[in-house]
């Protein structure tokens, strides 16, 4: 009588119903090239699971799409899993009763219809390794139903699964024939033939693996030397603006595997290195990904930062990448940042840094600068970061003040003032500095050349700047004084000769300054530049710098004509 049937004398409550209909399920999946879990109900969860990644894993739906006399072998091997767990669990259940125990803990594995196989199995691990026979003294801790089911499961699937393989690797022993030429199928080794039949079929199947891994290998390196050509690259981040719904994940899954193992030398290639951007700047780019590739970055961001490709990488992860970056380079640009922000590429990652970490990354920073601020200043690279620097970082915190104070010495405003880099930070200064600090640079002015410095081609910049922070609606009272005494000292007092309006007018650079005084002029300080205009008129027309001058008195007072007719009057 065939075993499942006796089984379903035996068992009348078994559930055979149930398990008719999960066979066909199982069935016309593995025809399919599926593995059957969508509203699967048969076995249970331990087990079905277990089967179903056993199955995923030795890759088996593809092979029984294509070799269909597989199905029944497996199929048959899931249905005595189930029957051998049932009988173990109920015999289980049954001793514990008698000894008073619980009625689902088992203590041991009962030797099940079918006798010596049931007995032989009983005795193995997952691994070909010992578990306690029926005999044995149970142990302190029983097994659960969950892990006995595991248990059996492992065990079948590792012996009988790969005797299911054999049919397709076409092993056989001694004086069998191959299936498909006259047999029925594989006949299950005993006890004593079965290390000499693993022996045999295991190193097949390891070769396999290492087939596959060695095709998956061959593939990655064709597609890494597709990402360093200028046509590969460009056909790759085409595919990627083009892909959409599943595609684009499995593309981004691709591309990370390939490209993880030399991420760092990648990102500094010339054509991998815009792939990468692209990836890093996907919607994918997040959860567990986002955590592989930074932590494939981590003791490379310096290296990447001083390259001409990898700070585009590294900026584009700042913009993505999240705290978990910002963390990451934080670390590795401890103690570096002065040496990072002279460095023509990694002052622009600096600039990033400083406008998008929060305050509590920036402030370490700033401490590597506070000795050495001025001559930072006066570096083409570290000067514009300086400039972000003033303007996003909060002026009164603790590092940032030695900074400024620093910068307004007056010795150091001597330097900076009319040096091509320095004077840029200090008007980057003057956009948020508070009233002490302008007044400091008031005083400079005052104090100083202002002829020369209106004539300078830099310091005529931050002496505009100077008057603009001035007109600062929260500076304006606080700074009436100053303002009045520095708008007094271009303009001249009533009656004098030759003020330095009148002196810089006509400059290529003074000029400037001319008409930024005419913009906040106000008052009796407005009829003053009206009556400077008026006499220095012809000069003014007859040259372009003049004609400038003008032309901003226009646009603040409107015709002159009219403007001088009430003047006469």
């Amino acid at each position: 009588m065939p075993r499942p049937l006796a089984h379903a004398q035996a068992h009348p409550a078994f559930g055979w119903q149930q398990i008719a209909d999960g066979l066909r399920g199982w069935r016309l999946a593995l025809e399919n090239g599926r593995i059957w879990e969508e509203d699967a109900d048969w076995p249970d969860e331990a087990l079905r699971s277990r089967w179903a990644e056993t199955l995923k894993e030795l890759e088996l739906p593809r092979l029984t799409k294509r070799y269909p006399e597989l199905i029944d072998p497996l199929l048959f091997r899931l249905l005595e899993m189930v029957v051998q767990l049932s009988e173990a669990l109920a015999a289980s259940s049954e001793g514990a009763k008698a000894k008073g125990g619980s009625d689902d803990t088992p203590t041991s594995l009962p030797q099940g219809e079918g006798g010596d196989q049931a007995e032989d199995l009983s005795q193995r691990g997952p691994r070909g390794g010992a578990v306690p026979r029926p005999d044995a003294e149970p142990s302190e801790e029983d097994p659960s139903p969950e892990a006995l089911g595991e248990r059996l499961a492992q065990i079948f699937t590792l012996l009988h699964f790969i005797q299911a393989l054999q049919i397709v690797s076409g092993y056989r022993g001694e004086g069998e024939r191959c299936y498909g030429q006259g047999q029925a199928g594989p006949t299950p080794p005993g006890p004593e033939q079965e290390a000499e039949w693993l022996e045999g079929v295991l190193p097949h199947l390891l070769v396999r693996r290492r087939s596959r891994e060695k095709e998956t290998e061959r593939k990655e390196g064709a597609l890494v030397e597709t990402l360093q050509t200028a046509a590969g690259a460009d056909r790759i981040c085409a595919q990627m603006e083009a892909a959409s719904g599943e595609a684009l994940p499995v593309l981004w899954a691709a591309l990370v595997a390939a490209t993880l193992p030399c991420l760092p030398q990648l990102s500094c290639d010339p054509n991998a290195s815009r792939v990468i951007s692209k990836l890093m700047s996907q919607p994918l780019f997040t959860g567990e990904l986002r955590s592989r590739i930074i932590n494939r970055l981590r003791g490379s961001l310096f290296h990447l930062v001083r390259d001409k490709h990898g700070c585009w990488i590294v900026q584009q992860g700042l913009q993505s990448g999240g705290l978990e970056f910002v963390e990451a380079l934080v670390v590795e640009l401890r103690g570096r940042v002065l040496t990072c922000s002279r460095h023509m590429y990694g002052n622009f990652v600096l600039q990033r840094c400083i406008e998008l970490f929060p305050a509590k990354a920036v402030h370490p920073m700033l401490g590597e600068l506070v000795g050495n601020a001025v001559a930072a200043s006066l570096n083409l690279y570290s000067g514009r970061v300086l400039q972000r620097i003033m303007e996003h970082c909060n002026h009164e915190n603790e590092h940032m003040k030695q900074i400024l104070d620093s910068l307004l010495e007056s010795e150091a405003l001597g330097r900076l003032v009319t040096s091509a880099h320095g004077h840029n930070v200090l008007r980057s200064m003057l956009l948020r500095a508070s009233a002490p600090r302008v007044q400091s640079l008031v005083a400079f002015f005052l104090e100083g050349d202002l002829l020369s410095c209106a004539r300078n081609r830099h310091a005529s910049l931050v002496l505009e700047s100077c008057l603009e922070a001035l007109c600062r609606p929260d500076l304006a009272e606080p700074l009436r004084p100053a303002r009045g005494a520095l708008v007094e000292r271009i303009l001249g007092s009533e009656g004098e000769e030759d003020p330095l309006f009148v002196r810089v007018a006509l400059d290529r650079f003074g000029n400037y300054v001319c008409q930024r005084v005419i913009v906040i002029s106000q008052g009796a300080e407005a009829q003053r530049v009206l009556s400077l205009i008026a006499l220095m008129g012809p000069k003014l027309r007859r040259t372009t710098n003049g004609r400038h001058i003008l032309q901003a008195a226009r646009s603040k007072f409107g015709p002159l004509e009219n403007k001088s007719k009430e003047s006469n009057a």
